[in-house]
């Protein structure tokens, strides 16, 4: 198996389970990481930003639907 792929966070609980590596090399691994906290970007959204969206995703969702049926509520 690819080392990248060993390591994987969506493959590495099953690698563990099925003895390709231990419990000990990936602590070992995530132990080795760099940290780059510094290289993450804070986003924020304030419910008002959410209210002023929601009513246009609601009028498209409206225009896709079949006619007859009303959309996801």
């Amino acid at each position: 198996m690819k080392p990248d792929l060993l390591f994987d966070v969506r493959l590495v609980d099953r690698n563990v389970t099925r003895g390709r590596m231990t419990q000990a090399e990936l602590d070992k691994h995530l132990a080795e990481l760099p940290d780059t906290a510094d290289n993450a970007a804070n986003l924020e959204a304030s419910l008002a930003e959410r209210l002023a969206v929601t009513p246009a995703l609601e009028i498209a969702a409206a225009a896709k639907a079949p006619a007859g049926k009303k959309s996801g509520k």
